[in-house]
């Protein structure tokens, strides 16, 4: 649509004005779109692909390009693709994170375990090595 200054009409009961109106000249929105649009393989002999859209693009395809064939937008890949990674990857992190600190206190576990049957041990071996006597047993 173009903006095209006309003078109005002039009569002879009118004085001419000296600003110029404005009026809205629309051109013929169909025939530029049959002119800019994607014909497989020729304009007169071929078919018209689809306009293209924000998800998708249209070029020619076949053996003879004589077929429209629709492809996605790159960034539409790079979605589909980024997407669920940046979704499974903090999910897969947090999930690593409570494994090594349920591993981590497993083995402060079975460290607690031995640390305590290694004392039982070391007191039992203490008292079998050492004989009575009543001057430690006074001591304990």
């Amino acid at each position: 649509m173009r903006l095209r200054p006309t003078l109005p009409p002039l009569s002879n009961d009118s004085i001419p004005s000296t600003t110029p109106m404005t009026t809205f000249v629309s051109l013929d929105d169909s025939r530029d779109r049959l002119l800019n649009a994607l014909w497989c393989p020729l304009r007169q002999f071929g078919t018209q692909c689809p306009d293209p859209t924000l998800i998708s693009y249209y070029s020619c395809c076949g053996e003879l390009n004589n077929r429209c064939c629709s492809h996605l937008r790159l960034y539409i890949l790079i979605l589909i693709f980024s997407l669920p990674l940046l979704l499974l990857v903090p999910l897969i992190g947090v999930l690593a994170r409570r494994a090594k600190k349920a591993l981590g206190r497993r083995q402060d576990a079975v460290t607690q375990t031995k640390y305590r049957r290694g004392l039982v041990l070391i007191d039992q071996t203490i008292e079998e090595t050492i004989e009575p006597n009543e001057e430690l047993m006074e001591l304990r």
